[in-house]
């Protein structure tokens, strides 16, 4: 899952972006370093508040943050992280664990009895998934209290950057 802040969608983001391409590259590199490690603190503080079950505990112990001259980018269920005793990995299934699943799904499969022989039993296999819901119950919220912090951080990150090194100069 891959959330971004686009700077051209806003006229004083879009000047920040032409601000960076005119500085020097040891103070890019500083703003970005700034703006990545408050990111990450904001965007991990907004997951982890949301989370409730354990399928969104580890959810939310797989976010990321990447910061180029352009984007902020917030992300989720990217990195490889610790597969469940069930076999669940969070980057095929997040899906389910964001925004839900039919619980009353049934699914069909064959096992093996205590005798040896196979059989076909029919179960319900989405039961520890939430019940649906678009918004999402930790990403997507999680995005939309993170991003007005997300800019202005980095906004502010930029300005401190920018005229802390003016004033060594």
């Amino acid at each position: 899952m891959v959330l971004r802040v686009d700077a051209n969608d806003v006229a004083e983001l879009q000047a920040l972006v032409r601000t960076l391409k005119s500085v020097e590259k040891p103070v890019a590199s500083a703003i970005r370093a700034g703006t990545r490690a408050g990111a990450k603190v904001i965007w991990e503080e907004e997951m982890k508040g949301r989370s409730q079950t354990v399928f969104e505990a580890r959810f939310a112990g797989t976010a990321r943050v990447q910061v180029s001259d352009q984007n902020v980018t917030l992300q989720a269920a990217k990195v490889r992280g610790q597969k469940f005793r069930n076999g669940l990995d969070l980057r095929q299934s997040w899906p389910e664990v964001e925004r839900g699943a039919n619980r009353e799904k049934r699914t069909t499969y064959s096992r093996r009895s205590k005798n040896g022989g196979t059989h076909q039993v029919t179960r319900r296999t989405m039961t520890q998934f939430r019940p649906r819901n678009r918004a999402g119950y930790v990403a997507g919220p999680a995005q939309k209290a993170s991003i007005g912090r997300v800019v202005s951080m980095w906004v502010q990150t930029a300005m401190y950057v920018i005229f802390t090194g003016i004033e060594r100069h």
